[in-house]
């Protein structure tokens, strides 16, 4: 059975956080396109591999009273 846009999904979905989702697929994605470019690989199957959203960063942050400070 030749590798499926399915078998990477799945294999993607399992790791722990959007980041490192995103890392190995982008990993992933090099090597089909070198191994689709070599004729190794019909098609290339991560193509149609959807990509973990990864949550934007507040804004900024609060800024500290003198009696936070002095909490800490």
């Amino acid at each position: 059975m030749p590798l499926q846009s399915k078998h990477i999904q799945g294999f993607i979905s399992k790791l722990d956080s959007p980041s490192v989702q995103r890392n190995m697929l982008r990993a992933i994605r090099h090597f089909t396109k070198y191994a689709a470019g070599a004729g190794l690989i019909d098609a290339d199957p991560a193509v149609a591999v959807t990509r973990a959203k990864i949550r934007p960063r507040p804004a900024g942050s609060d800024t500290w009273t003198e009696e936070d400070a002095a909490q800490v």
